[in-house]
């Protein structure tokens, strides 16, 4: 679902973007969703939620703008005020990931072979719209 959602979303604001900048891009939405994929809590919301979720949370870290994009919206069916608590949600458990347990995730995205995405430092904040 993120591969497709990001077709959606691309990173069409940079002309030249690099493949590596679009690999990042989409490892990192794919980070996201497989560590909301290991946690109990978020089984309360749909696959759908949590890859549109993920692309967002993945476009915010980037500062890719915007954060979310009318395709995207078109795509998922969701607007950005129905996946804000949901982006909220994974940005607190990329904040966590570093001192989880459960390393399997941190640490098959903490390879280069997928630009090491696990080491990017979580936002402090994220931005007021998404709050």
């Amino acid at each position: 679902m993120v591969g497709q959602l990001s077709k959606v979303a691309p990173l069409d604001c940079y002309p030249q973007t690099s493949p590596d900048a679009v690999q990042t891009y989409e490892n990192l939405a794919n980070f996201f969703l497989e560590l909301a994929l290991q946690e109990t809590d978020c089984l309360r919301w749909l696959p759908s939620m949590i890859a549109a979720s993920s692309i967002c949370l993945a476009r915010v870290c980037l500062g890719i703008q915007p954060h979310w994009k009318t395709q995207l919206e078109a795509f998922s069916d969701y607007d950005q005020s129905a996946v804000r608590a949901c982006i909220v949600e994974i940005h607190a458990l990329h904040r966590k990931a570093a001192f989880s347990s459960l390393r399997t995730v941190v640490d098959k995205y903490s390879l280069a072979k997928l630009q090491c995405v696990a080491q990017l430092t979580p936002l402090e904040t994220l931005p007021p719209e998404l709050r």
